[in-house]
């Protein structure tokens, strides 16, 4: 016998009464009410290509079916989100101290027999990557100004010129 449609998959279904049996296996739904889960993973860098740490996602279902889902980038810069259902959802990002506020991020998140397990990334900046490479999000950093000003002291000479390396 086939097991009921929210039944995780191998769930086996035993009627006994052939032999005279009486067998009752119960099982439980699933949390989040889909029989597939999968992950969700991305790289976090620099401009310059290094990994960016500390960087903190908020996955936001669409639908409102799931509570929303945090993770961190670690030292490599990965952040790996588990056991998401497929549907649609907002990626937001808490940058780290001294980057530029990122952008939202569009999730799609998609299981079908024939394909399997898939999710796809867009957004309008930062981002660079697809579904079978892996995504990356880029964080630009922030750029200030910078005010000096010269004041001439009795008890010390003062540089002609200030020079500031760039």
């Amino acid at each position: 016998k086939d097991p009921p449609a929210a039944y995780p998959a191998g769930t086996t279904v035993i009627d006994g009464s052939e032999h005279g049996a009486s067998i009752t296996v119960e099982n439980q739904p699933q949390t989040g009410g889909s029989q597939q889960q999968g992950s969700v993973w991305l790289t976090k860098q620099t401009e310059t290509g290094q990994p960016l740490p500390g960087a903190v996602f908020t996955l936001h279902d669409k639908s409102g079916k799931t509570v929303d889902q945090q993770a961190t980038s670690g030292r490599s810069g990965l952040v790996h989100f588990d056991h998401v259902d497929p549907g649609q959802y907002t990626l937001d990002e808490q940058c780290p101290s001294g980057f530029a506020t990122a952008p939202s991020y569009e999730v799609t998140v998609q299981y079908d027999t024939a394909d399997g397990y898939q999710f796809t990334m867009s957004g309008t900046s930062g981002l660079t990557g697809d579904p079978d490479s892996g995504y990356t999000v880029t964080n630009t950093y922030t750029v200030g100004d910078v005010s000096l000003r010269k004041t001439q002291s009795e008890s010390a000479d003062i540089p002609h010129k200030i020079m500031l390396g760039g």
